[in-house]
């Protein structure tokens, strides 16, 4: 989604440009997807057909993880509440030097 606001907003001003880089993102997606089959989706490698499947133990690390992940995805105000402090302060810190963001 990012990508799409990022090339409808330079459209205007960077027609060509803007088609070189989506014809860009379209290719590296093609690449990407047929560089994921050939690794996952192809045939299996005997020397591994011996590798016992996931146990309790990796279950238990794995499982507080996801839980994590997906909480903090539909919520993640509790993080950027923590952060808040310190990124006020670095912009602070960065109007008072007078550096220049453009």
């Amino acid at each position: 989604m990012s990508e799409l606001l990022t090339l409808l907003g330079g459209w205007q001003t960077f027609p060509t440009l803007t088609v070189f880089c989506a014809t860009g993102i379209v290719l590296g997606a093609a690449y990407m997807l047929w560089t994921m089959q050939r690794v996952f989706l192809g045939p299996l490698n005997p020397k591994y057909e011996a590798l016992p499947e996931i146990n309790g133990r990796e279950i238990f690390t794995l499982v507080p993880l996801a839980v994590l992940v997906i909480v903090l995805g539909f919520y993640p105000h509790p993080v950027l509440d923590m952060l808040r402090a310190s990124t006020n302060h670095l912009v602070d810190v960065v109007w008072q030097t007078g550096v220049s963001l453009r």
